[in-house]
């Protein structure tokens, strides 16, 4: 599904989820496992390091959001997203049970940068994360007209 808007499509565009539960381990920022495709108008989204290369320059809007399986405290849960290997932008959730974290963002993106989504969590042990395209995403698609 592409996002069509007054003098064209928002295009390139990306939508991946991960398709099994992944495991966070406590107090590491880790990247979270996006292995599966939905949509990706430019194959601009690698599977096996969870990367997205930028296609062209432009705007673009970018998102994620995932929900732990585990029940439970969890002091903080951040969600962060890495351009070109370095943190640019987080969002954090104080939270317990079945919590979520989510963002979106606009960026100015050059061609050939690449995005990285990582996950942290400080329950003081493990903690799984959801699968399925409902509750882990990671998108992104260029603004037109900008």
């Amino acid at each position: 599904m592409q996002q069509t808007g007054v003098g064209g499509t928002n295009s390139p565009a990306f939508i991946v989820y991960n398709n099994s539960t992944q495991t966070i381990s406590n107090s590491t920022h880790t990247t979270y496992q996006f292995n599966t495709i939905t949509l990706d108008t430019d194959s601009g989204f690698n599977t096996g390091t969870y990367t997205y290369t930028v296609p062209t320059t432009g705007k673009y809007v970018i998102g994620a959001a995932a929900k732990k399986v585990t029940a439970g405290s969890t002091d903080r849960m951040i969600l962060s997203l890495k351009i070109n290997g370095s943190f640019v932008f987080y969002s954090e959730n104080y939270s317990k049970d079945f919590s979520s974290v989510l963002f979106n963002v606009v960026f100015n993106l050059s061609a050939t940068d690449t995005l990285q989504v990582a996950i942290f969590q400080n329950t003081g042990g493990n903690v799984d994360f959801e699968s399925g395209n409902f509750v882990n995403i990671f998108y992104g698609y260029k603004l037109i007209g900008v």
